[in-house]
């Protein structure tokens, strides 16, 4: 392994002993990080759907121009989530920048905990337990998969190519191929032109490389190599390198000079260590759900939170409606997980019995309405329509207690702006996103709903609604 002729590719959770360790030993080799763990890292200081949507677009971008565009875009969205991104080199990270040795496009490190998982009982072992009982599992697993590659088609391919190569089929009507260079003619390259409306792509069959960049990095043929391998009725699985090694057994560990047998003491002492870890994991859950349902903590930390939205309120001004057109440059600079954690606590207290009993709410409310409809302070609709996943929870019917009730029926700023903000935000989020956001906006307007519903039925609300529609010359159609 130390001296392969091709480099070794190290796919982590970027643990820091590890990456230096195999910097030393493999310094020809490649690294990646899991993309799940450098997400769950940037999500904790940039929140939001809408930059969760176009990071991992540019995880999954092949190209470099896909790669660079999608950056753009998140250059816009956030300056500071830009340049999170940004700091970590691209090639641990971006599709775009794999080494292409590896045929291998994940972007997380699933395949290891799923080896992780198959080794259970293993990793505990001496060296030389392991490696025997380690290589007995492989010679298993080899021995079951050719049997089982023994039913299918003899000229076929394995199930999962063949899979891909008809979905890749059923795509062909959308794309046109021209010849550029036939090798039939002398020429050593056989290169094909393959393009749809939005894009066009060159395809070199002889060197299995496409511009997409597709068949490079995964070691299976695209859509454009796949249409031309079959308009061309050549042998598709020729292009598609196979396993044809396999793994022989070898003698028990008893027949080997100079093994140093275990003491059977140091089994018993893993297993009451593995005991001990685990009850002290018990203990350290049942800490943490005492804290969380404890009242005054809860209390403490929402007051932490009601400081920091009345800092924010005084950032921009002070208490006014609408608010200015401008977004003060300190106020931008915040990041979006301050308030986004403040709502989340919110959610929590909410659900968490008399959490709320004697703590005044209205600093709260009165952000919620300020910044409910005004993205040119608070960009995210989805961070705005948590604001409502919030009042959902105030709703007196919801907690089950009639302490929050006041928040709707005597708030000043409620009986003026509420009805009007949120009206305005369901069509906001309504014409925000894609069909595939459609699940998540779904959610939203339901919370919108259902608060409506039960503003309804207060009075000084209906009468607000009522107002409303006298006043617009033209009424709003909302799909209800």
């Amino acid at each position: 392994m130390l001296h392969h002729d091709l480099p070794v590719t190290f796919f982590s959770d970027r643990q820091k002993g590890l990456i230096s360790a195999a910097e030393t030993v493999f310094p020809n080799g490649n690294q990646r990080f899991c993309m799940r763990h450098i997400y769950s890292n940037f999500k904790k200081q940039h929140k939001g759907k809408a930059l969760e949507n176009i990071v991992w677009r540019i995880a999954r971008a092949y190209t470099v121009v896909e790669h660079r565009r999608c950056m753009k875009k998140l250059k816009k969205l956030s300056d500071g989530a830009w340049s999170w991104m940004k700091a970590i080199p691209f090639n641990l990270w971006s599709r775009a920048y794999f080494d292409h040795t590896a045929k291998c496009e994940h972007l997380t490190n699933n395949l290891s905990e799923s080896f992780n998982s198959w080794m259970t009982g293993l990793r505990d072992l001496p060296v030389c337990q392991f490696v025997e009982k380690f290589h007995l599992k492989i010679v298993t697993l080899m021995f079951d998969r050719r049997k089982k590659a023994r039913e299918w088609s003899v000229d076929d391919v394995v199930p999962r190519a063949k899979k891909l190569h008809e979905s890749h089929k059923a795509e062909y009507q959308k794309y046109i191929y021209r010849g550029v260079i036939d090798s039939e003619l002398g020429i050593t390259s056989n290169i094909w032109s393959v393009e749809t409306i939005h894009s066009r792509w060159v395809v070199n069959l002889d060197s299995r490389t496409c511009e997409c960049m597709v068949w490079q990095l995964s070691g299976m043929p695209c859509v454009n190599a796949s249409l031309l391998i079959d308009k061309q009725r050549w042998n598709w699985g020729s292009y598609i390198d196979t396993y044809k090694d396999h793994i022989t057994p070898f003698s028990h560990m008893s027949t080997w000079d100079n093994v140093q047998s275990p003491s059977p003491q140091l089994g018993l002492d893993v297993a009451h260590l593995k005991k001990k870890i685990e009850s002290h994991s018990l203990e350290k859950l049942c800490y943490e759900a005492q804290i969380l349902r404890d009242r005054a903590f809860l209390q403490r930390a929402l007051s932490f939170y009601k400081l920091m939205v009345v800092w924010l309120v005084g950032v921009v001004g002070g208490y006014k409606i609408p608010l200015p057109p401008t977004c003060p440059m300190e106020f931008a600079c915040m990041p979006e997980h301050f308030v986004e954690d403040a709502f989340e606590l919110l959610i929590f207290a909410s659900q968490t019995p008399k959490a709320l009993d004697g703590f005044l709410l209205d600093d709260f409310l009165n952000f919620i309405i300020m910044f409910m409809v005004s993205p040119e302070y608070i960009r995210n609709p989805y961070l705005r329509a948590k604001m409502v996943e919030v009042l959902n929870c105030w709703m007196p019917h919801r907690r089950g207690s009639a302490s929050t009730a006041s928040l709707f029926e005597l708030h000043q700023l409620s009986l003026q702006y509420l009805i009007h903000n949120i009206l305005k935000l369901y069509v906001e989020i309504e014409f925000t996103g894609s069909h595939t956001q459609f699940y998540d906006n779904f959610n939203i307007l339901h919370n919108i709903v259902d608060l409506l519903e039960y503003l309804w039925q207060i009075p000084s609300h209906r009468k607000a609604w009522k107002q409303i529609a006298k006043e617009k010359e033209k009424g709003e159609y909302l799909n209800f």
